[in-house]
């Protein structure tokens, strides 16, 4: 006579594990097992139950393809003996076969066909037999997507904050080179594995051409093959604070450097900033630059914004013309590369003997067990298969080397989450090509929320106001007095650079306690903006010379300012009349005012 138990049972599993139902039935047969002799006569010979976990990853198949993992745990005694598990589903069986085992077996997996799981959910028969012996479970498996994860291998440059800016910029051109060699070290490695450098931003890019000229053919020859990501912005900018004309000369260098490599640089990244200015989109429009990837410091940002987080949209323009595809993954940086960072001490951080900041940081680990991040987008209202996130260890850090090993071992063992190293326009244009004709359209300002650097420098924000005023106008003169003549283009174009570093994101030192690095800090930040000023002011000077000096100009050489009187000079783009009031110290009685043609007025 046999005796049958039936036990329903409802499991609902956390943390790693997907929920699950599970029904469980034990048929116990009238054969008895051959009892191995090491079994102590309270050992079980055949478990009383078992458990299975769904688990929130994909392995690979013995045909090569992807499947669930599904994990079994033995539970009131061990598994000594051959025994089959057999996987039911949709009328289809596969078996797996256990063989026997000296120390017994107390769990173990198997795969369900690659199909299951995936888009929707789908009930399991899971069966252990050995002998007459048998255990059977249904198993109710949510659906889990085949999760791409692109990691952003990065990073965040502040011009300042952990050290001087003299040593940020070593650090990060030592990434620049450091990157290539990691980069050409594992250009062998799996796809998503190969090692691949963000620069962030073309600062570091540009400094090296200046400082490094020996090192610059093979940078651009790393960017041709691959190596180096570069993103189009030449600066993590205060946006809010920008002037039309500066946002423009933001993307210069990076136009330069996509004429000499031809590898497209189309990504404005904004690391540290939440939010930016609206009328950034007609500008990175007409600059070629088609998509942007925010990160905001969600420190600084709290709560805003979060609802956008891993939700890519197009962002239309004030224009109502001009369309941006925008992503902000979230905030830069994540748990597994800060603890890391914060775990190593972060030697780099506060060296004033850049003799002892460490080339990259190689630990011989990195936790790249991104399926929390995965699986909390599952359950979320989440209509993509993919995510990105942000690697870098901590403000101003030197590269992970230990990042392509991480990633080659965890695709080895796990066909999904798949991990792959990523540039800015590699996740975009998948993006783009994947859902764009999917994605909302936006409008309106995504305010910025960075401003109390500027306010905290009233006075240097205000020079730096004038000097872009000033600049604009210089350029215009220089072309109505000197026409056909070219300007003298490197340098408005170092003044804008200056103007740039006033509004780049940066102010104060992590450390203010510390007052050399304080003092030194905000003195090389003040020095940005008087440069600009004091450049802009040569600059229009120069512009001005045919008029003021003695030398031919527009006016002659006899009517000129320099003998005496005032010229007007119109510097708009079309006629424009009215009136022009000369203060007491100006205006000389008798003064004749003479147009353009030379005739008096």
């Amino acid at each position: 006579m046999k005796v049958i138990k039936c036990i329903v049972i409802t499991i609902l599993f956390f943390s790693s594990s997907l929920p699950c139902e599970v029904s469980a039935m034990k048929i116990i047969g009238n054969r008895k097992s051959a009892v191995p002799a090491q079994v102590s006569k309270n050992d079980t010979i055949f478990p009383g139950g078992m458990v299975c976990t769904v688990q929130p990853f994909y392995r690979y198949r013995k045909d090569g393809k992807p499947g669930r993992e599904v994990t079994i745990d033995f539970k009131n005694g061990k598994l000594y003996n051959n025994a089959q598990i057999e996987v039911s589903v949709l009328g289809n069986k596969e078996i797996t076969t256990l063989a026997a085992q000296k120390e017994g077996y107390t769990h173990c997996s198997v795969l369900l066909p690659t199909d299951i799981g995936v888009d929707k959910a789908s009930k399991v028969r899971v069966t252990l037999r050995q002998g007459d012996e048998k255990l059977i479970k249904t198993v109710l498996v949510s659906p889990m997507r085949h999760w791409n994860v692109y990691l952003y291998n990065h990073s965040h440059v502040d011009i300042g904050y952990t050290n001087i800016q003299k040593q940020v910029e070593l650090l990060h051109k030592t990434n620049v080179l450091e990157g290539i060699k990691l980069a050409e070290e594992t250009k062998d490695f799996p796809e998503g594995a190969r090692f691949r450098w963000n620069p962030e931003i073309t600062w570091p890019l540009e400094r090296l051409s200046k400082t490094m000229p020996g090192q610059w053919d093979g940078v651009l020859k790393a960017i041709k093959d691959g190596y180096l990501c570069v993103d189009a912005s030449y600066l993590n900018l205060n946006t809010s604070a920008c002037s039309d004309e500066e946002l423009f000369h933001a993307f210069s260098f990076s136009r330069k450097l996509q004429e000499l490599t031809g590898k497209p640089i189309d990504v404005f990244q904004q690391m540290d900033v939440p939010g930016m200015s609206w009328g950034l989109v007609p500008v990175l429009a007409q600059e070629g630059v088609r998509y942007i990837m925010a990160w905001p410091n969600t420190d600084r940002s709290g709560l805003a914004h979060k609802d956008i987080d891993q939700r890519p949209f197009w962002w239309v323009g004030p224009d109502g013309k001009s369309k941006i595809l925008f992503l902000q993954p979230g905030g830069y940086g994540n748990s597994g590369s800060f603890d890391k960072g914060g775990k190593t001490g972060r030697p780099w951080f506060g060296q004033r003997n850049p003799d002892k900041m460490p080339t990259v940081i190689r630990t011989g680990s990195a936790n790249v067990n991104f399926i929390s991040n995965v699986t909390s987008m599952e359950k979320a209202d989440y209509p993509f298969d993919f995510i990105v996130l942000s690697w870098s260890l901590w403000d101003n850090s030197p590269i992970d080397a230990d990042i392509p090993d991480a990633v080659k071992e965890w695709n080895k063992e796990y066909a999904y989450p798949h991990i792959i190293i990523s540039g800015g326009h590699e996740i975009m244009e998948m993006i783009e090509k994947k859902y764009g004709d999917k994605l909302p359209v936006v409008k309106g300002d995504y305010t910025e929320y960075w401003t109390d650097g500027l306010g905290s420098a009233a006075r240097y924000t205000a020079l730096n106001r004038n000097a872009k005023e000033r600049l604009l106008q210089a350029e215009t003169l220089w072309s109505m007095l000197r026409p056909g003549k070219p300007a003298p283009r490197n340098d408005f174009d170092e003044a804008w650079r200056y103007i740039s570093l006033g509004s780049e994101h940066t102010w104060g030192s992590e450390n203010p306690f510390e007052p050399y690095f304080f003092n030194a800090i905000w003195k090389e930040k003040q020095h940005y903006f008087q440069e600009a000023d004091d450049r802009s002011q040569e600059m229009f000077d120069e512009a001005l010379a045919p008029a003021t000096g003695k030398s031919e100009g527009a006016l002659g050489p006899e009517d000129g300012p320099a003998k005496g009187g005032i010229a007007v000079f119109n510097n708009h783009s079309w006629k424009h009349g009215g009136l022009v009031t000369l203060s007491p110290a100006e205006s000389t009685k008798g003064d004749r005012v003479i147009d353009e043609n030379g005739n008096e007025v």
